[in-house]
């Protein structure tokens, strides 16, 4: 996994770039889940090209005009949600 990351971390190198890693594994006991991708496609916070949708890694994403700051205070207010619990 480190090796996937280091590698795509090395492709990003645009000033307006903002890569995020996610991971589905926690320290808690599992109740509900979330299908991410969904959830930010549906909010439009993620595009994807249908004909593409299928592609593997993410490459149907569309990642032109994407709401870049609006994702990161999202990510901002959840963390700080996270923090008051």
């Amino acid at each position: 996994m480190d090796d996937v990351v280091g590698r795509t971390m090395a492709k990003c190198q645009g000033r307006d770039t903002l890569l995020m890693v996610l991971s589905d594994h926690g320290f808690n006991t599992f109740r509900r889940g979330i299908d991410l991708n969904r959830w930010l496609e549906e909010n439009g916070y993620l595009k994807v090209d249908d004909s593409r949708r299928m592609d593997e890694h993410l490459a149907g994403v569309d990642w032109r005009g994407r709401r870049r700051n609006e994702l990161r205070d999202l990510l901002a207010r959840l963390h700080a949600a996270r923090k008051r619990k």
